[in-house]
């Protein structure tokens, strides 16, 4: 079976200016995730984990290297391949707050995907509200709240919203970008068994990045370590928190 995300030899660089030479925020980055699997790209604020994912959306050009997200291998920014490959592609951000809509409803940021790469068979009216409706049920939220806005749900709640909006489109790899950030502890652990179960019942294939080692040990099968652009250890989960082999992981750990 081939990979759902194989990147290899990816170079990704930011253009200088007056004064200032191009940067290198991601360096020669390599690994794949199966259906079904999870890796968790683990580092430092600014080591370039959300740079990559970027990339992976088609957000950030990338030099040279191969990028290649369910069998499509798109060769410049503007290549078709990416409407799909962003179909195909679930999105968790960091602040599920700030990434919905205040002005939209939950019904409405729920269903937004829908219309923006529905094509052809897309749901519309009744349809679509029931397609949103159901999402809710899957994320395990009341259908109550999907005429509420962002700001009258709770945290915990609007995590599970962006999950729905994240899962609407049915994708085949998830990137979750920091998927606890800013809950409770005891949510924390509610939400990481939702997408446990999620991905074992519809054979998702997850990115998490994360700078929490404790949210990479719950959730992933293997562990890409990032320092400065560069991927400088990987492997299996327990083997990279059991006996890293790079000082940078120790001290991560440490």
């Amino acid at each position: 079976m081939s990979p759902v995300l194989e990147i290899e030899g990816l170079n990704i660089s930011y253009p200088g200016g007056f004064m200032r030479p191009p940067r290198l925020a991601v360096c020669g980055a390599g690994f794949s995730i199966a259906r079904g699997q999870t890796l968790a790209l683990v580092g430092g604020s600014g080591s370039g984990k959300t740079t990559l994912a970027r990339a992976l959306l088609g957000l950030v050009p990338v030099q040279s290297g191969i990028l290649r997200i369910n069998g499509r291998q798109p060769t410049s920014p503007r290549d078709r391949q990416w409407n799909v490959i962003r179909r195909e592609t679930g999105m968790m951000f960091q602040d599920p707050v700030a990434s919905l809509d205040p002005r939209m409803s939950v019904w409405a940021s729920v269903a937004e995907p829908l219309a923006i790469h529905g094509g052809p068979g897309a749901l519309f009216g009744r349809a679509r509200w029931a397609k949103a409706a159901s999402m809710l049920d899957m994320v395990g939220l009341p259908r109550a709240i999907l005429a509420r806005r962002p700001a009258e749900i709770s945290g915990g709640q609007a995590r599970r919203v962006a999950i729905a909006r994240a899962l609407v489109l049915r994708p085949k790899l998830v990137i979750a970008d920091e998927p606890t950030a800013g809950l409770d502890v005891s949510v924390q652990g509610d939400v990481l068994n939702l997408l446990a179960d999620l991905q074992a019942e519809l054979g998702l294939a997850y990115l998490v990045i994360t700078h929490d080692l404790s949210v990479a040990r719950h959730m992933a099968d293997r562990i890409a370590v990032m320092q400065e652009g560069r991927i400088v250890e990987q492997g299996a989960a327990d083997d990279i928190l059991g006996a890293p082999a790079h000082a940078y992981t120790r001290a991560l750990i440490a």
